[in-house]
């Protein structure tokens, strides 16, 4: 089974680096984020990107790493690897629940990016798989790790699909639970259950979804009134019966938290790169930047900054002033500790990165930065502005920060109140908080948490330097960053290509899909010290509502995992994800396997297919049988690559040819354009109302149930 056999990989590859004194988790991770770069490199260089190159990538950083970082690892605990490895395997397995590439979310679009770059001669510069003979404009970082799954195994770009969303989720679990258990010093079974609520938690519309549509399992227990009544309720938040609600809580806008994504199946890069500033928070949290000489901290800040700030510009650059901002509350927090400090002698605890090792790793940046800018090169700068909120673009409102952060922000606001210390300020506070009760937009709300944190810290700083560790100050950081990000779009958003009450869609969605992990790690920081000056019954009797929580929080998200399922499987191979498509779109998947073969035999084909609307079936023969396709979703690549003549060019040009009567001169245009294959399905026929005989003149490729694909010479 594919999903054993990857999990024992994961465990060898971890007791190997072990075994080399190395730490098995933060090495094994580190490795494989710096496997795309140096393969860039290698592209860029125009050596071959193999499987042997892959090899010696991986045995070069190894040595590396050893040189810079190996020490005695004996006492390295191998737990958080077995956590990967399992959690990769449950994750694997019920992705295949859901493989099929639906006409939903970005799954085609991510699909036809993934397959691009596998089956490019050099990952740097990978054609445009949905506008032919365009270079790619597209954040491919983790992509060109799909591409080193390809080169060393035999696996299929569908299956590598599933494996790349699931190995990240795992990361991504993974490292919540090594920050939660090593940072902030939580026991293991709340370590692990925080950072399953974190991973597979939904918001609270997405508990009402749950628990008002599993009300039909009690039905027996309760009266048919109330049951009918929480049905209702969780068919109307989960969207009208569906599994889409949650997702839309804000007013014009997605609000996508982790599981939510994977539910969705997309190998997207937001989804995908959610894993980076943990893992960076986590590598922060071993540098004790008050411990080291004034040339240590320089570099310290260099390293923490720049090179995470680039990693990110290169794998999806929303992220990157998100992790700035963050560096620059931790910088200015430190440099206050080092003044306080000067009176206070007994700082922040723990032990420091050598300055050697620092000196060494920031020499490599020499040759780290500009693979990392290389990396990105192909990244054009969109053109759009951030401007304020108008008076004309509604805010979130109080009713809707709840239903999507009412969790964690509930736990920060129970904690800010106790940990304040002093009842005039606890009263302040409460009455200020049912004061922000009153307005409906959740504005006052969100400010008012943000200040009394930032209050709370000031209180806190100069009397609490003896008991001040190096945890405290980074998540302190971290909380400031994430109360600020959810402000920031109630007064600032892009200005994109989006309008009306959609104007701020897209800022909400990339920001509250980054801070999903930043806000729920400082509610549970903010919990942690509630949790210590609490007696110690209180402290277990808290264990079962963890329970509890975790449940009604994951709930909507295993409920419609269920709701997926493909119970009777119409493609033998289930894994290739062509079931769904096969039942709407009957011949589709014969059609696609068939133009897979011929791909395999004769190299890549430019392929005219019907146009239509975003998050759609367009384009779905081209992309699944891993082909090139004459023009994707139209809108999608005006945002791209912003050749609107072009593009318009091309949708006439397809209208042209499936609604021509003259087919010599049709075959001219399609020789003329370098299509090699017509596809002739329903799609074809419901928007231009084609008939075969429109296409009587080209050869015949393929014809089965409702699909016909012709050849252009």
């Amino acid at each position: 089974m594919l999903s054993i056999g990857l999990a024992a990989i994961i465990l060898v590859a971890a007791l190997f680096l072990r075994r080399l004194k190395l730490p098995p988790f933060e090495a094994l991770v580190g490795l494989l984020l710096l496997i795309p770069i140096m393969a860039a490199w290698l592209s860029l260089l125009s050596l071959p990107v193999n499987g042997f190159t892959y090899l010696v990538i991986i045995g070069l950083i190894v040595v590396a790493m050893v040189a810079l970082f190996g020490k005695d690892a004996r006492t390295s605990s191998l737990t958080p690897v077995f956590i990967l490895a399992t959690a990769f395997a449950v994750f694997h397995q019920l992705s295949l629940l859901w493989p099929d590439f639906i006409a939903i979310g970005e799954r085609l679009r991510d699909y036809s990016i993934l397959s691009a770059v596998i089956n490019a001669p050099d990952i740097f510069k990978v054609e445009e798989p949905w506008l032919a003979g365009y270079q790619m404009n597209y954040y491919l970082y983790w992509y060109r790790f799909g591409h080193l799954l390809a080169k060393l195994s035999s696996l299929h770009v569908g299956e590598i699909y599933h494996v790349l969303i699931s190995l990240t989720f795992a990361i991504f679990l993974t490292t919540l639970y090594q920050l939660l258990r090593t940072f902030l010093n939580f026991s293991a079974i709340y370590s692990l259950l925080g950072a399953l609520i974190i991973t597979i938690g939904s918001n609270i519309q997405g508990v009402i979804a749950f628990i008002g549509r599993s009300s039909a399992n009690f039905a027996d227990h309760l009266p048919d009134e109330i049951v009918t009544s929480l049905v209702a309720i969780g068919n109307e938040a989960a969207g009208g019966g569906g599994w889409w609600g949650p997702s839309r809580v804000i007013n014009g806008a997605i609000t996508e938290f982790p599981s939510w994504s994977f539910i969705l199946g997309d190998a997207h890069p937001h989804f995908l790169n959610l894993l980076l500033i943990p893992f960076f928070i986590l590598i922060l949290s071993k540098i004790n930047y008050s411990a080291l000489n004034a040339p240590a901290k320089v570099s310290a800040v260099i390293i923490i900054t720049a090179a995470p700030y680039l990693w990110l510009f290169g794998s999806n650059a929303w992220e990157a002033p998100i992790w700035a901002g963050m560096c620059v509350i931790f910088v200015l927090l430190a440099i206050s500790i080092d003044y306080l400090l000067a009176k206070y002698p007994n700082g922040i605890k723990g032990p420091a990165l050598p300055g050697k090792q620092l000196f060494i790793v920031f020499s490599s940046l020499a040759l780290l930065v500009p693979a990392l800018l290389l990396s990105s090169a192909h990244i054009n700068d969109p053109g759009y502005s951030f401007r304020l909120i108008g008076s004309d673009i509604p805010r979130t409102t109080i009713k809707e920060f709840f239903l999507h952060w009412g969790f964690p922000a509930s736990l920060i606001t129970l904690a800010s109140f106790y940990l304040l210390k002093n009842w005039p300020l606890r009263l302040i506070f409460l009455a200020l908080i049912i004061l922000s009760f009153s307005y409906t937009d959740a504005f006052p709300f969100m400010a008012l948490l943000f200040l009394i944190n930032a209050f709370r810290l000031g209180l806190e700083l100069p009397v609490g330097l003896k008991s001040l560790v190096r945890s405290r100050l980074i998540m302190e950081a971290i909380g400031i960053s994430a109360l600020g990000l959810v402000l920031l779009p109630e007064v600032l958003f892009l200005d994109d290509t989006y309008g009306g009450e959609n104007e701020r869609m897209n800022t909400i969605f990339k920001i509250y899909s980054a801070n999903w992990a930043l806000l729920h790690l400082f509610a549970f920081y903010m919990l942690g010290r509630l949790f210590r000056i609490t007696s110690r019954p209180a402290q277990y009797s808290a264990l079962s509502l963890v329970f509890v929580g975790l449940v009604l929080l994951s709930g909507f998200s295993f409920q419609t995992a269920m709701n997926r399922r493909i119970s009777a499987p119409l493609v033998h191979t289930k894994s290739m994800g062509l079931n769904e498509i096969e039942r709407i779109l009957p011949g589709s998947s014969e059609a696609i396997l068939s133009l897979r073969d011929r791909k395999a035999l004769s190299g890549p084909a430019i392929i005219l297919e019907a146009q239509g609307p975003p998050f759609s079936y367009t384009s779905h023969i081209s992309t699944l049988s891993d082909n090139k396709a004459y023009l994707g979703w139209a809108n999608h690549m005006n945002l791209l690559i912003r050749d609107y003549d072009e593009i318009r060019r091309r949708e006439e040009t397809t209208e042209a040819t499936y609604r021509s009567v003259d087919c010599l001169k049709t075959k001219q245009i399609l020789q003329k354009e370098g299509i090699n294959k017509v596809v002739l399905g329903p799609l074809e026929i419901q928007r231009y109302g084609t008939h075969s005989s429109a296409f009587d003149c080209l050869d015949l490729f393929f014809s089965k149930k409702d699909y016909q694909i012709y050849s252009v010479d």
